[in-house]
């Protein structure tokens, strides 16, 4: 399997041209490039990807959030399409107290094109709260900050269009800031691109009028994705092969690439019936609940957390330490809270349940008409 890394050492050597625009897979390794450490290195006012490589090339693989991120800066540096790019306006907020977990960089690709990288949820609590939060809030800090650093983005540059992209919560923050941003700004916007990120809850998507700006995002998800089908997603969606496994395959670094494009397919069987249930759930919860849900989970993994962070991707026998834990924390929640959570937790599996019973009749009711059609 190829992967934005084999794309890098193959093409990394043709620089953007009008023989080799802009890409949608230059356009997820950007995405990818707010992931990397740089609260761990200083910024100096004019960097470049190389420079930055160079900087980051000392530091322990234990800053960098996937092993692999480690190796794509060094590609990026060996990369002539990339290494002379300039790295700007490095934004990095987070407060545990207002929830809030936002970091962005912006990259020159020419004298009139910048991008936007948006980063994802990190491995704290804190991150991952947010995202739960995107189910109630009508906006999030994080969502707010976006807003701001496009609007400063395109005031400081008026002369140049922009793109905007990120990974999971990232690519939610680009589309907000898209939308969100005066119609003055959204002409100059090209393109927004949301790799596997969430979307929206209802409130936000109900009595919008523009569509304009939404035929220019785009949400590229996995064949099995689950986060990346969270919510209501009013704009157009790209399903990329993973060679990855259940939730291991929103790792960019598994999306099959070939030449200068992803590899598409189908969503699986699996995936809408996860998608379908947990939708159902959802819109039939009031915001309240929504609101009590989250928080309880929060409440519960913070628990078992004493550092504060969380790896969704832990195996079942270390989510199976922590069970004590949260077992123990659940037990002091007020009666009227656990009450709400047991219920909402059997309103899930009813609605889980609803689905797969309508999937299987559905399939088998084709099946039975394809039998009854070679028949005939």
């Amino acid at each position: 399997m190829t992967n934005i890394l084999n794309y890098l050492t193959w093409r990394g050597d043709l620089p953007f041209s009008s023989r080799h625009p802009f890409n949608s897979v230059d356009d997820l390794i950007l995405a990818r490039f707010s992931y990397l450490p740089f609260r761990k290195i200083k910024l100096a006012r004019r960097e470049t990807i190389a420079t930055v490589a160079q900087k980051m090339c000392s530091l322990p693989a234990s800053d960098f959030c996937l092993p692999n991120d480690q190796a794509l800066i060094k590609c990026l540096a060996d990369s002539a399409r990339f290494r002379n790019l300039k790295v700007f306006y490095f934004i990095d907020h987070h407060d545990s107290s207002t929830e809030r977990q936002f970091t962005a960089i912006a990259i020159r690709l020419s004298i009139r094109q910048i991008y936007a990288s948006f980063m994802g949820t990190d491995s704290t609590i804190t991150g991952w709260k947010e995202d739960l939060n995107f189910s109630f809030m009508e906006n999030t800090p994080a969502q707010l900050d976006g807003v701001k650093y496009i609007h400063r983005l395109a005031w400081r540059y008026p002369l140049s269009n922009l793109r905007l992209g990120g990974h999971s919560k990232g690519g939610n923050l680009a589309i907000y800031a898209a939308l969100e941003n005066p119609q003055s700004i959204q002409r100059r916007i090209l393109s927004v691109s949301n790799y596997d990120g969430p979307g929206f809850n209802e409130k936000i998507i109900q009595g919008r009028h523009d569509w304009r700006m939404l035929k220019r995002v785009t949400s590229f998800i996995t064949q099995g994705s689950v986060f990346g089908r969270l919510l209501h997603h009013p704009e157009r969606q790209v399903v990329v092969h993973s060679n990855g496994k259940g939730i291991w395959q929103h790792d960019i670094y598994t999306w099959e690439v070939d030449g200068d494009h992803f590899v598409s397919t189908q969503s699986t069987r699996r995936s809408n019936i996860i998608d379908a249930a947990t939708t159902k759930w959802i819109s039939r919860a009031s915001m309240s609940e929504r609101r009590l849900m989250t928080d309880c989970i929060y409440r519960l993994v913070s628990s078992a957390s004493p550092d504060q962070t969380i790896d969704i991707t832990s195996s079942a026998a270390t989510w199976l330490k922590k069970a004590p834990a949260m077992v123990a924390t659940f037990a002091k929640l007020p009666a009227s809270e656990r009450k709400v959570f047991n219920d909402l937790l059997k309103r899930f599996a009813k609605a889980y349940y609803e689905t797969l019973k309508s999937s299987y009749a559905s399939s088998s009711l084709k099946l039975q008409n394809h039998k009854n059609h070679k028949n005939h």
